[in-house]
C-alpha cells in the first residue's frame, strides 16, 4: 500500500475504494460519501484541512 496525496487524478481509485467500502463496510461508507458525490469538492476539503483551512467545527489544526 503506498499513501499518496488526494489529487483529482485519483477520482477513479476513490470511487473503486468506496463501492467496494459501501458493500463490506456500509455502517462506516457515509464517512468517504462526499468524496463519491463530488469529488473536487472533497479533494479541497482533505487539502484544506491538512493545511489547518476552513476547519469544520470539532476539528483542530495541529502543527507540522
Amino acid at each position: 500500500m503506498e499513501l499518496v496525496v488526494p489529487a483529482l487524478d485519483h477520482q477513479a481509485a476513490f470511487t473503486r475504494f468506496y463501492d467496494d467500502f459501501a458493500q463490506f463496510d456500509p455502517e462506516n461508507a457515509d464517512y468517504y460519501w462526499p468524496g463519491k458525490d463530488d469529488f473536487p469538492t472533497y479533494v479541497t476539503r482533505l487539502t484544506d484541512e491538512s493545511l489547518g483551512k476552513n476547519l469544520r467545527k470539532g476539528y483542530v489544526s495541529t502543527p507540522v
